[in-house]
């Protein structure tokens, strides 16, 4: 994800005549839709960034990647049931034919309505169960044919945990110098399949689920 979108981040910002990356615009839309991205006055197709929300440490990441195995919901002697492996397979999959036919735009969308229809069925005694669910899909990436990135990822994991009714939240978040652009997993302010510190030093641009208080 991040490499895409920083090439039409690019092509976006730039006063030449580069060349315009494909799905470009898709690519960008979340970032037009929360206004950081804001069209010139000339109306040409060169974009200025504008000033998304500051995160709680400012200064960005020492090291732009995805990283799930430092979540702190780990537990090294934790068996995994590989029909728990498989099931992650499945979601990745499918998270990552739906990112390719429809790219950022269609799982935002995708994703938005998955969690409508299970956002009832969610419990917060049900929190145990994403230690497995974690390294279920860490397992589940290696025997992945095709590298996964964040958001494909991210989102396989979310729809995965609501089906089990873990009410966990999808989040996009950006940095602006270097710009990166990044997506992860929380249950309320713990960091699912990532470093803590996304939470921290990313500015949240879109979030999908609520935790539900007393549930």
């Amino acid at each position: 994800m991040g490499l895409n979108v920083s090439r039409a981040l690019t092509w976006a910002t730039s006063s030449t005549n580069s060349a315009k990356p494909d799905n470009a615009e898709l690519l960008l839309l979340p970032l037009i839709n929360k206004k950081l991205l804001v069209k010139g006055n000339d109306n040409s197709s060169v974009y200025s960034v504008s000033e998304p929300g500051e995160p709680g440490e400012p200064g960005g990441l020492a090291v732009c990647a995805w990283r799930p195995h430092l979540s702190e919901v780990l537990d090294p002697a934790r068996k995994v049931p590989l029909s728990m492996v498989l099931a992650a397979l499945r979601f990745i999959r499918s998270a990552d034919r739906l990112l390719k036919e429809k790219s950022t735009r269609g799982i935002v969308s995708q994703l938005k309505e998955l969690h409508d229809k299970q956002k009832d069925s969610m419990q917060a005694k049900n929190f145990p169960q994403l230690g497995f669910l974690v390294e279920a899909h860490i397992r589940a990436r290696m025997l992945y044919p095709r590298k996964i990135y964040c958001l494909a990822g991210s989102a396989a994991l979310a729809v995965h945990a609501w089906t089990m009714g873990i009410p966990v939240t999808f989040t996009i978040g950006v940095q602006k110098y270097p710009f990166y652009a990044h997506s992860w997993v929380q249950y309320k302010n713990v960091v699912a399949n990532d470093s803590p510190e996304v939470a921290r030093k990313l500015a949240s641009i879109l979030t999908i689920g609520r935790f539900k208080e007393g549930c």
